[in-house]
């Protein structure tokens, strides 16, 4: 037993270094390197901000860390779970002639865009500081909130991996879906708007994740409803993902 985690980790090290290195290769030779990821988030952040401000009639120091911070989250997500569908197909020359752990190949995607996460939020920390929000104890709360979303992501990954590399059309579908679900998401409106329907907004697991992370840094508590169906979707998306590994680790590489 201790031999076979000794085996996971070594892999899961490797497999994460190389997410490193591919951050590193796609900036090789420019002349901001990995900041061009900041620069283009905070110009988009910047952009969205000042038109939907004025459009919702929202404060504008109030909207735009509201925004900026739901746009990071939004991205990681989206990112993590698009580029998971298409990672089988794109290490299949490795996984065809090395053995090598299905997770363990996700794992360069997830650290690869948790890296992005860490320079997007570059444009937060920017924009709290330049607006002077108050931070508090609340605060903190950003940490465990960032595992449960960490958790959600990876194990949904590992579901999505094996779903798309089976069904290749899912791809699009996947894609399609999550730029809708940009829109349906309270990434760039605030659930108040609804007003008397503001229970649909909520109805979207996404908004929970969003949440945990989100009010925290706008020092505001997450409720226990946003803890709960975060946890309830970690437990489902982890059991699911347990399940698919279990049962199809052995067959993925005749879909590649």
């Amino acid at each position: 037993m201790l031999n076979i985690t000794r085996i996971l980790s070594s892999e899961w090290c490797r497999w994460a270094r190389l997410g490193w290195l591919d951050i590193q290769s796609r900036y090789r030779r420019t002349t901001f390197g990995p900041m061009w990821i900041v620069l283009l988030t905070g110009m988009t952040v910047g952009s969205i901000g000042f038109v939907y401000g004025s459009l919702f009639k929202a404060p504008i120091k109030d909207f735009l860390p509201f925004l900026a911070i739901g746009f990071v989250t939004w991205g990681w997500i989206s990112s993590s779970l698009v580029e998971a569908g298409e990672c089988f197909s794109a290490y299949k020359s490795m996984m065809l002639n090395h053995v090598l752990s299905p997770s363990s190949v996700l794992v360069r995607v997830v650290f690869r865009n948790w890296l992005v996460l860490l320079h997007n939020a570059l444009v937060i920390v920017a924009l709290l500081f330049i607006l002077q929000r108050p931070l508090s104890l609340v605060t903190l709360l950003v940490v465990p909130g960032m595992l449960v979303v960490g958790g959600v992501i990876f194990s949904t990954s590992i579901i999505v991996a094996f779903a798309c590399a089976r069904f290749r059309d899912l791809k699009q579908v996947l894609a399609s879906a999550l730029s809708l679900g940009l829109l349906i998401t309270p990434v760039i409106w605030s659930p108040e708007i609804l007003k008397d329907r503001i229970y649909v907004a909520y109805l979207n697991p996404f908004s929970h994740l969003l949440d945990l992370i989100r009010l925290p840094l706008l020092a505001v508590t997450p409720s226990a409803t946003n803890w709960a169906v975060a946890f309830g979707t970690l437990l489902i998306c982890s059991m699911v993902a347990r399940i698919v590994i279990t049962r199809y680790r052995h067959l993925v590489i005749f879909w590649l």
